[in-house]
């Protein structure tokens, strides 16, 4: 028949099975941010405008942070203990 796509349950299983795998390695990048940030704002002297970035990064609707993004998390982060130095990616 013309138009028709055989699929079979192995071809199923094989695209569930690597969808499964992207959506666990988004939502690991997510928490990944979410640890990140959480551990800022326990801070009890986190300055209104880190808190500001730190809230707008939390909000975000993509697992990811842009170049941008990362380089003022990695300030923030280093300007409050969290790490010991700048990235190189981050710089």
């Amino acid at each position: 028949m013309k138009g028709l796509v055989l699929i079979t349950p192995g071809d199923l299983f094989d695209y569930l099975k690597s969808e499964c795998q992207q959506v666990q390695e988004i939502c690991d990048a997510c928490g990944g941010l979410h640890l990140r940030i959480s551990r800022l704002r326990e801070n009890d002297n986190l300055e209104d405008a880190p808190s500001a970035v730190l809230k707008h990064l939390g909000e975000l609707k993509r697992p990811y942070l842009t170049a941008v993004e990362e380089k003022l998390l990695g300030l923030i982060e280093f300007e409050y203990g969290i790490i010991n130095e700048v990235l190189p990616n981050s710089q």
